[in-house]
């Protein structure tokens, strides 16, 4: 008998053909495609611009002017399911909403949707 003195590793064939299998499939799995970060910008603006909205309860024109500002007209607000500010948008929208109480809890929930396009 004679022992061997080298190091490394003895793969067998089962674990050759699971080490193949398994590549194959890790290839398979498709991953989705790296959006920028435009998404993330928009959803940010609109949390802010609600949060502002929040703390300064803003009146109907105020709504258009902040979101003129922010948006210029690719985006739309509700406040209770009425449209306050609007586009028309065919394409790809991100939405953000919010349900804030005034002095005198009464509640409005204010939406704010912004094309993508």
């Amino acid at each position: 008998m004679s022992k061997q003195n080298e190091k490394g590793f003895v793969f067998t064939l089962e674990t050759t053909i699971a080490i193949l299998v398994f590549s194959l499939l890790l290839l398979t799995i498709s991953f989705p495609a790296s959006n920028s970060m435009t998404e993330l910008l928009v959803i940010q603006q609109a949390n802010d611009l609600l949060k502002i909205w929040s703390i300064n309860y803003p009146s109907n024109s105020e709504i258009v002017f902040d979101t003129r500002e922010l948006f210029g007209s690719n985006a739309s607000v509700s406040v209770n399911g009425i449209k306050v500010f609007s586009n028309t948008c065919f394409g790809e929208k991100i939405s953000s909403e919010a349900i804030l109480l005034d002095d005198f809890l009464i509640e409005k929930r204010f939406l704010v949707s912004v094309c993508l396009n």
